[in-house]
């Protein structure tokens, strides 16, 4: 329930985001089923925005891992 109600928050955030202008492109790294969940909770301007979805589980990299790889491997 937790993880579906923060897919469906985080959904509401980007769509609010994207009719601002405040982002342009979506690209989504999120585990599954996470990223499942997500998706489908993501309405048609997102989804039209959506320039990427990746599933992978990140977590358990550092910051600085982290930054690093999305910049190699995604160029983002």
């Amino acid at each position: 329930v937790q993880r579906s109600e923060f897919a469906h928050l985080l959904a509401q955030y980007l769509e609010e985001a994207v009719l601002n202008h405040h982002i342009g492109a979506v690209a989504v790294v999120a585990s599954n089923p996470f990223l499942g969940e997500l998706t489908a909770h993501l309405e048609a301007p997102v989804q039209k925005a959506l320039c990427a979805k990746h599933a992978l589980d990140l977590t358990s990299l550092s910051l600085t891992a982290l930054d690093q790889r999305l910049h190699t491997e995604f160029r983002l």
